[in-house]
């Protein structure tokens, strides 16, 4: 064979290798419309699957959360119920110190005030307002 000859049937094998390589390497379907529509059926299933998974987190976030909120309360209620015998019984003692002041001061007090002496004495004087007792 020529020189020629074998130059352009190895230039004709090369550019028939490349322009094949490049032709097989592209996806091309049968029927595009057919492809198109299974991929559009499954791309509407996926956000179908993923709506779904979402709303099922949400449904057990807010579960959850129910959950944490019922503990909170109960313990809520408890510590209430503790405050309300602890300032019962706070109530009950500061009566009981007011009481015992207010006879104290009152009665017991007053009776060391009106024995015979002083009071002889303060009904003979008139009450002077200058904060002194008599």
């Amino acid at each position: 064979m020529k020189k020629e000859t074998k130059f352009w049937l190895s230039v004709g094998i090369v550019l028939t290798l490349s322009v094949g390589s490049q032709l097989l390497g592209q996806d091309v379907y049968d029927a595009p419309e057919e492809v198109d529509k299974a991929i559009s059926k499954q791309e509407q299933r996926d956000k179908r699957a993923d709506r779904e998974i979402i709303r099922q987190e949400l449904v057990r976030n807010q579960m959850i959360v129910n959950q944490e909120l019922k503990r909170f309360e109960e313990r809520h209620k408890k510590l209430h119920k503790k405050d309300k015998s602890l300032s019962n019984s706070r109530l009950v003692i500061s009566y009981v110190l007011i009481g015992a002041a207010g006879y104290y001061l009152g009665y017991l007090a007053s009776k060391e005030d009106m024995k015979k002496g002083k009071k002889a004495r303060m009904i003979g004087q008139k009450a002077k307002d200058d904060g002194k007792k008599i």
